[in-house]
């Protein structure tokens, strides 16, 4: 079994130094993770380097480098998916191979996830491997000290809005808000059924 991370899970999870933690939860081990071949060019150059910013770009390329890749789909399964605008190459390639694979895909993409709901065979193909950001660190709260959490997700708040809402200082219970936003998710997403922490 494999966790296939799409690059901005990726970055935010490891610029965290929460990504160990969290391929553990789904009873993995690092060497089970699969990148996009593009993430170590994205991290040198383009708009993910610029949104990251080049300290935090340069501190992940190495560990980039050290993931193997995803194992290239059927082809088919992929020409299903790229005609949505929706679902980006990179993104099409991760959902193709863990349908295929019967992979886990962690994600953070809401609106490439609400085009695929109404793809076939996809709802069923990965049925509860869909791990969402939120749904990663929800698992984490529930089996780590919240307050750990709340200062590694520190470096990433600027990064990510249900991060930055979620860990804010006036919310006493980041597990409460992530429950929240991943309940929604649950509803907005169906028929994919999402991996549940």
């Amino acid at each position: 079994m494999h966790l296939l991370l799409d690059n901005d899970a990726f970055c935010k999870l490891a610029l965290a130094g929460l990504l160990h933690q969290t391929v553990h939860q789904l009873e993995l081990n690092i060497s089970d993770c699969r990148k996009l071949p593009s993430l170590p060019h994205m991290l040198r150059r383009g708009k993910l380097r610029a949104h990251l910013g080049d300290q935090n770009a340069d501190s992940l390329i190495n560990f980039a480098n050290s993931i193997d890749n995803i194992t290239s789909p059927n082809v088919t399964l992929v020409d299903s998916l790229t005609s949505k605008s929706e679902i980006d190459a990179g993104e099409a390639l991760i959902f193709a191979s863990a349908a295929e694979n019967k992979s886990f895909l962690i994600t953070g993409d809401k609106r490439a996830l609400s085009a695929l709901r109404s793809i076939n065979p996809y709802p069923q193909a990965l049925d509860g491997r869909i791990v969402l950001l939120e749904s990663a660190l929800l698992s984490l709260c529930k089996t780590t000290d919240v307050e750990n959490i709340r200062k590694s997700v520190q470096t990433i708040k600027n990064l990510d809005k249900v991060v930055s809402i979620c860990f804010s200082p006036g919310v006493s219970n980041p597990k409460v808000a992530l429950e929240s936003y991943f309940n929604n998710a649950v509803n907005e997403f169906s028929p994919l059924n999402l991996w549940k922490p």
